[in-house]
């Protein structure tokens, strides 16, 4: 990788944290496509890359297996996952947690929260008819933490948060696209209805339908690449 600054490499400056830069950088990399599904992954050549010990390496890959974007296959290494297989899998237990916190969210929610909920599903209209798809994403991560917050429930925002990594992607990749974020748009309507009317019930079974068509969409699309 002559030339070019390689994106991989760390600065010395960040010792104090190299593990928890690496396991970022890593996680960015491998969700991004510049590491190939089944890839073999050295420590070596990783340290080399990056200009930093292997011990960073360690903490990183360590991360990387308990996401699921890295696999350890015993006495030969570590391997690059497929994303879309840890994808189809993780998006059904993200639906079930979304759901519990939905109908927990119509249970509880206050006046004020629904006014909130609603003030952030105006600006995703905004953002939708705008084509504005990156504010877009920032919009649909705060409607989804605006519905766990209303649930009041610290362990369901825990479990939700160690699938943010896969969350962040089917985000992304879904909202990019002008016509599927127009259908995120009206099935987050129905969410957020469903949660004002104090319908549990149908808040939970709405927002669990949208998690997995949308990770289903996004899953249509890697499989194209």
């Amino acid at each position: 990788m002559s030339g070019a600054k390689d994106p991989l490499r760390l600065k010395i400056s960040d010792s104090h944290y190299l593990g928890e830069k690496a396991y970022i950088i890593l996680r960015d990399a491998i969700i991004a496509g510049e590491f190939a599904p089944g890839e073999w992954i050295s420590e070596r050549q990783l340290s080399e890359r990056m200009g930093v010990s292997t011990s960073p390496i360690k903490h990183a890959l360590k991360r990387l297996e308990y996401d699921g974007l890295v696999q350890n296959v015993p006495r030969r290494g570590r391997k690059v996952a497929d994303f879309a297989v840890a994808l189809e899998e993780v998006c059904l237990i993200r639906a079930a947690l979304e759901g519990v916190g939905a109908r927990l969210a119509a249970e509880k929610a206050s006046t004020e929260d629904i006014e909130r909920l609603h003030a952030c599903l105006k600006v995703m209209e905004q953002y939708t008819a705008e084509n504005r798809s990156k504010e877009l994403v920032k919009a649909n991560a705060e409607f989804h933490g605006l519905i766990r917050t209303m649930a009041r429930s610290n362990y369901i925002s825990q479990l939700v948060e160690t699938l943010r990594v896969y969350d962040d992607k089917v985000r992304s990749e879904a909202l990019s696209e002008p016509e599927e974020a127009h259908r995120g748009l009206e099935e987050h309507t129905r969410i957020f209805e469903a949660i004002k009317n104090k319908d549990g019930s149908r808040a939970e079974q709405e927002i669990g339908n949208h998690v997995i068509r949308s990770a289903q969409f996004v899953l249509g699309k890697l499989r194209k690449r």
